[in-house]
């Protein structure tokens, strides 16, 4: 991403201005092109990837998935993230339960590819038709006892008439809107209502191939009519259709409420990255309240929490400087770890219930207790003791540790 934020200050007097221009900044930063590009491709194309294989098989959409959790990072780790997403978060085996960064484990309960689908769910139904097709186990018979069926797989070949009797795109959605049958079909397809014919027939032929568009990435029919265009207008009909029938809930990675939830975390992590590359702290300071709160909205019970903050790179980094931990602290025994983090936090804001610290005066405390001692340390670095002391008088006094370095 080429947008560099305005950040002509660090430590507190650069967090006071970023906070009095974030409204201005990100929305700067979500309408540079870079981030227009990226979502504007995020949102037309994730509906094709219904597996966790085609996700990581479209590198412009994995950019995107990952960027929006903060696992920029992991995008060459393919086989990886495929694994995490497969496995879903329904099994306390699957492979992002056992992870200790819960990142992983709200990408794959997000994407939902890994998860049991229930019985009845749309999903199922559509996912189970495709294999079929794919095997050819479709034969006459249950043709005749599924409509839905029946008309998806009318579906390419009457666009493939349309393909072979007209040119021209607009022309050719003119035909299709002409056949009642076709046009319902695509009707639901692309989630239009059955009652645009108050329209008149420019406006019609607009909204089609706007929704093609944004369902699809493309307005050209013949994309459709055959390859990975075809399996994907197919499988988002009887989706759809299903979903219609049943009074169920389509594949939320198909529709345009996830999409839009995946590129609202992605803009907003990704603007935090890009403050990141001038100051890292004001960086773990913008994230210091979403990542809380999706900690406790995802996690119950004080240790419980405790322990997924630890497993959080961000968050434990954060915690770990406004706490004043020692160097090292890391290689000690995850439970002494838990100890001290606790102790240390109660100590400073007499409190280690991480609720108290979400947001409010709390959250407050923490952010100005971090960056103060950010900065000593940046001043440390530099060799400059009297800005250091100045730095750690302004915060609270340093908190005795008898776990690590005394008897209990």
């Amino acid at each position: 991403m080429t947008f560099q934020p305005i950040l002509p200050l660090g430590g507190l007097p650069g967090w006071a201005f970023l906070n009095r221009t974030l409204a201005r900044q990100q929305a700067a930063f979500a309408a540079s092109a870079p981030v227009q590009r990226a979502t504007d491709y995020f949102r037309a194309n994730i509906g094709k990837a219904t597996s966790a294989e085609s996700l990581v098989s479209d590198r412009r959409l994995l950019e995107v998935a990952l960027g929006a959790f903060g696992l920029d990072a992991d995008i060459d780790a393919r086989a990886f993230i495929r694994k995490v997403l497969e496995g879903g978060t329904a099994d306390e085996r699957a492979l992002s339960s056992r992870l200790g960064d819960k990142r992983y484990a709200r990408l794959a309960a997000a994407f939902g590819y890994g998860d049991p689908v229930p019985p009845d769910d749309p999903r199922r139904y559509a996912d189970d038709i495709m294999a079929r097709i794919a095997r050819r186990e479709i034969d006459a018979a249950a043709i005749g006892q599924d409509d839905i069926l029946r008309e998806a797989l009318d579906l390419t070949p009457a666009l493939d008439g349309i393909l072979a009797t007209t040119t021209g795109t607009r022309t050719r959605w003119l035909v299709l809107m002409d056949d009642p049958s076709l046009r319902r079909s695509f009707e639901t397809v692309l989630d239009l209502p059955a009652n645009l014919d108050h329209l008149d027939i420019n406006s019609r032929l607009a909204a089609f191939m706007d929704a093609a568009r944004s369902a699809f990435g493309t307005d050209d029919l013949a994309d459709l009519a055959s390859g990975p265009g075809a399996d994907a207008l197919t499988h988002r009909f009887l989706l759809r259709a299903q979903a219609a029938a049943t009074g169920g809930t389509a594949d939320p990675a198909t529709t345009d409420d996830f999409a839009e939830e995946i590129i609202a975390r992605f803009v907003a992590r990704q603007f935090e990255a890009a403050v990141g590359e001038q100051d890292n702290d004001l960086r773990l300071a913008l994230n210091l309240q979403p990542a809380l709160a999706e900690l406790l909205e995802t996690t119950t019970g004080d240790n419980a929490r405790w322990f997924a903050l630890m497993g959080n790179p961000p968050l434990r980094s954060l915690f770990e400087t406004a706490l004043g931990l020692p160097t090292g602290f890391g290689r000690l025994d995850i439970d002494r770890q838990l100890d001290a983090f606790k102790e240390f936090s109660r100590a400073a804001f007499g409190t280690d219930d991480l609720a108290d610290l979400a947001s409010g005066p709390g959250a407050a405390a923490l952010t100005r207790r971090f960056l103060v001692r950010a900065q000593a340390a940046a001043f440390s670095t530099a060799q400059n003791p009297a800005a250091t002391a100045l730095a750690l008088l302004s915060s609270a006094p340093p908190v005795h540790w008898p776990g690590i370095y005394g008897g209990r």
